[in-house]
């Protein structure tokens, strides 16, 4: 009863009708709506005290960042794995995270992936095949999760699905090889590429499960560079190199 509780005896014999209107009393929330001068005075004195560390506290910062660019897949791409499909897009300057929505519809009322990573690549497995997707990106920056997202682009998944063996080089103008193919464990694969572009190379080298187990920069000279195979277990993985502009995956065996 919000207005008119009943007339209560206290154990020393005195009356006392309670206020239902005060916070963190009995009465149903929507009964409440302040807090009473002793218990105002309680929390005073008890922020002034034993908790006065709140008081000192850091400022929020809040760091604007940019939007990103989506490097990969192109838009409208076709005939992308439906249970391997890597989204990739360039790195902002001061982000701390980034958030990667793709849908079946223009609006994203159907997600079909939501991921928060702080990496800048995201590889989704329970795509439907023969679909059309869309995917956007958000920069999180550090105190500021309210930037927008980019404009969104358009791929498509085909019927074939992923295997070991089915990877083939993405870009059309070039192609990228690896040898030797396999290669043993912990030892020296070459890495080249047609069209001799040269320069600084994001190079990531991932599992068949999407686990990463390289991620280096390493500079092309005449269309060539070597890397060395990590220590870890033999079987089939996946190769990847971006420079902001172009992109290559290849598989490799390692024995």
């Amino acid at each position: 009863n919000c207005s008119g509780p009943p007339t209560f005896t206290d154990p020393d014999g005195v009356e006392f009708q309670p206020d239902g209107t005060y916070y963190m009393s009995y009465s149903n929330d929507e009964c409440t709506d302040k807090f009473s001068p002793l218990q105002q005075e309680a929390m005073i004195a008890n922020i002034n005290g034993p908790r006065d560390e709140l008081l000192a506290y850091d400022p929020i910062v809040i760091t604007d960042v940019d939007t990103t660019t989506l490097l990969f897949p192109e838009d409208l791409q076709e005939n992308l794995f439906s249970n391997y499909a890597e989204l990739s897009w360039a790195s902002v300057e001061n982000a701390e995270a980034y958030i990667v929505l793709v849908s079946l519809t223009v609006n994203f009322t159907a997600i079909a992936a939501s991921i928060y990573t702080t990496d800048t690549s995201a590889i989704i497995t329970n795509l439907l095949p023969e679909k059309t997707y869309r995917w956007k990106v958000k920069v999180v920056g550090e105190g500021n999760t309210c930037e927008g997202y980019n404009t969104y682009r358009t791929f498509s998944t085909g019927a074939e699905t992923f295997s070991p063996t089915s990877i083939e080089d993405i870009d059309g103008t070039a192609a990228m090889q690896l040898y030797p193919n396999p290669v043993a464990l912990g030892g020296m694969v070459n890495v080249t590429v047609d069209g001799q572009m040269d320069g600084q190379w994001q190079v990531r080298m991932m599992d068949i499960t999407g686990r990463q187990v390289m991620n280096s920069t390493e500079t092309m000279a005449q269309g060539r560079l070597q890397l060395e195979m990590p220590a870890t277990q033999a079987g089939m993985y996946i190769i990847q190199l971006s420079n902001g502009d172009k992109f290559f995956q290849s598989a490799i065996q390692v024995n």
